[in-house]
């Protein structure tokens, strides 16, 4: 499986072109069954014969493969979930978390999820990426509950155990709603059989309502199941989706104060001078590094409406906007 010339390789810049992965994999062939060498030959000739992809050229392999060669991107992790889930060897997973580190844990994730794909039609019999999740989530909590010098290996498994969270939690929005785990025995039957999409659609109902009901439920119901792994592994993921969920609050509440900058009409300096901040203090808050308080968003509303309307502007205003301290010129 070599690298089309229509395709930029972005993963060579971080020591991992894809026809590398793809040449791992080849050289252990002769441990490979009957099943999985020709579930090996299937994949090869999906992959050979699927449309190219377009590349973003060469200003993206300088960006570290953000966006250029998904085509080659997508060969090499095919190649890889294939060695993690059928030779899971050392290697497969530190060229996972090298993959990581080239493409993003989401990106990757994203990618994970299309070669799950790709593979489930070489052998629909396998759950390819919730084979790699379980491995890399459990590889990781067992070296922690066994904490000894870091290794490379360690470094590559904790690598690992991100990406298989990213594959649980990235674009959740996406994942069908299902029926709510309410027992200990649901909950154990979904942790110990249910595939990477059960999860999903489990994770996706906490991800829309991370502080709600479900996520409480889903809490509840790991610690009462008596594994540390299940406990610490449910535990994590509503923290991951309670810290995206936070980050997005803090980008709308930086978004809404931008634009209330710039409906105000005046300088950065001028607005923090009529909210009774410094400019510095202003510039936190707009760029989201500091999140404003409830008093003084409302204060940052109220002053750029009244600004707006001082200079002729839409803005209407209400009964009692007007900010305290702050009079009509």
């Amino acid at each position: 499986m070599k690298p089309r010339s229509r395709q930029i390789d972005p993963l060579g810049a971080f020591g991992c072109p894809a026809d590398a992965v793809a040449v791992s994999v080849d050289s252990r062939a002769d441990r490979l069954g009957a099943h999985d060498a020709a579930v090996w030959r299937r994949t090869r000739e999906l992959l050979a014969a699927r449309p190219p992809e377009p590349s973003a050229g060469a200003a993206g392999v300088a960006a570290a493969g953000a966006a250029a060669g998904p085509g080659a991107a997508l060969d090499a992790v095919v190649a890889n979930l294939f060695g993690v889930v059928v030779y899971d060897d050392p290697e497969d997973h530190a060229l996972a978390a090298r993959l990581a580190q080239a493409l993003g844990s989401k990106r990757l994730a994203r990618l994970h999820l299309r070669a799950a794909e790709l593979l489930a039609e070489a052998d629909p019999g396998r759950s390819w990426s919730t084979e790699a999740c379980r491995r890399w989530i459990g590889a990781a909590a067992v070296a922690r509950a066994e904490p000894t010098e870091p290794t490379a290996a360690d470094l590559a498994a904790a690598a690992c155990e991100g990406l298989g969270y990213a594959m649980l939690l990235t674009d959740l929005e996406s994942a069908p709603p299902t029926t709510p785990l309410r027992t200990v025995v649901g909950f154990l039957t979904v942790a110990e059989h249910g595939t990477l999409a059960e999860w999903r659609s489990h994770l996706g109902m906490v991800a829309a309502r991370p502080w709600g009901t479900y996520s409480r439920d889903l809490l509840r119901l790991a610690r009462r199941c008596r594994s540390d792994l299940l406990r610490d592994g449910v535990e994590r993921a509503v923290a991951l989706c309670r810290e995206e969920h936070q980050a997005r609050e803090r980008a709308d509440v930086a978004r809404e104060i931008r634009r209330s900058l710039a409906l105000s009409g005046v300088s950065q300096r001028e607005f923090a001078a009529e909210i009774g901040t410094s400019a510095s203090r202003l510039s936190t808050y707009a760029t989201g590094a500091v999140v404003p308080s409830a008093t003084m968003l409302l204060r940052i509303r109220r002053t750029a409406r009244l600004l707006e309307q001082r200079q002729g502007g839409p803005g209407q205003e209400p009964p009692g906007s007007t900010p305290h301290g702050m009079h009509r010129r």
